[in-house]
């Protein structure tokens, strides 16, 4: 029932909840962040049906609504005479070292200016959308025009911001299933899954009026987006990626 018969100074510091909270119906599963109470759930009902030990890593939220990530060690006890087992465990606090390790896989997945996926993380999607024979998916690719003459004209800053504005466009006329990954300088490529002809063209609409209506906030054409974007879709299995991404 995940209700705590014992609780440590050491609980208290990590949790920011006093004892007499837990003693007073508050379960532990009570603060764990709701995405990962099933998966601690699942981990401990797989320990005691196999007599397993559990590590696993998750979030809590603390009394003051911190969300810290946790490692939780344990095992589960069953009784001796066939009644309710107890589960036994220690949580320690791991999210200096958590948030080290995500924003290093961030880092390896992401370009760092625009925010989008890289070039590597991109290919690797697109070979395994193209690999799972789920169809149909599309493609669009795209590129900033004039985006050298910008950063000439007025410095690489300039030049930033557009593949910033352009980025933040992409991201907001895409579907939430969308992979979208700057892939050159001026490159940008966006994986449409599940995407046939019309709705690839209903997503290129957006982007088109969506950059038209930030274009009208610029006076300096030189600030202006001008992307050139075209687009494809896959939807017979012995088409090659290649020629529908070229």
């Amino acid at each position: 029932e995940w209700r705590l018969s014992f609780v440590s100074e050491g609980c208290r510091e990590l949790t920011g909840y006093a004892e007499e909270k837990f003693m007073g119906g508050l379960r532990y599963i009570d603060i764990v962040s709701p995405e990962y109470r099933k998966h601690l759930k699942d981990a401990w009902a797989q320990a005691a049906l196999h007599k397993k030990k559990v590590n696993i890593e998750y979030v809590i939220v603390k009394a003051g609504g911190e969300r810290i990530w946790v490692n939780e060690i344990g095992r589960y006890v069953p009784c001796e005479n066939g009644g309710r087992g107890i589960m036994t465990s220690m949580v320690v606090d791991i999210h200096a070292r958590k948030t080290r390790e995500l924003e290093a896989e961030y880092l390896l997945n992401h370009d760092y200016l625009s925010g989008l996926f890289n070039r590597i993380y991109y290919e690797k999607e697109l070979k395994r959308l193209d690999t799972s024979g789920k169809l149909p998916f599309s493609i669009m690719i795209g590129d900033i025009n004039g985006l050298k003459m910008m950063n000439d004209a007025l410095g690489h800053g300039a030049g930033d911001q557009v593949i910033k504005d352009t980025a933040n466009l992409l991201k907001k006329c895409c579907r939430p299933e969308d992979i979208i990954g700057r892939i050159g300088g001026d490159e940008f490529a966006i994986l449409l899954p599940g995407a046939d002809l019309d709705v690839t063209e209903q997503v290129f609409r957006k982007f088109k009026s969506a950059i038209e209506e930030h274009n009208k906030t610029y006076s300096n054409d030189l600030m202006k987006i001008n992307l050139s974007l075209g687009y494809a879709t896959k939807d017979l299995p012995d088409i090659s990626v290649d020629s529908v991404s070229m």
